[in-house]
């Protein structure tokens, strides 16, 4: 028997109903729960998670 790996990425967002960090809540509390309802094949090696902030893109005027 062989076994298959993969990395899959999940871009996700949640309210913090304060300033990010704050609530010591990050996006696995709540899709840990879930993966563990997965097929007991499919197994979980490592997670982590990154804080990102999302900003207002400012586009450029006129001209190409």
């Amino acid at each position: 028997m062989s076994a298959s790996f993969e990395k899959v990425t999940l871009w996700v967002s949640f309210e913090t109903y304060g300033s990010p960090g704050s609530s010591g809540i990050c996006a696995l509390d709540f899709i840990l729960p879930a993966l563990d309802q997965l097929d007991p094949e499919c197994k979980i090696l490592d997670c982590d998670s990154e804080d990102y902030k999302l900003v207002k893109v400012r586009k450029a005027r006129g001209g190409a």
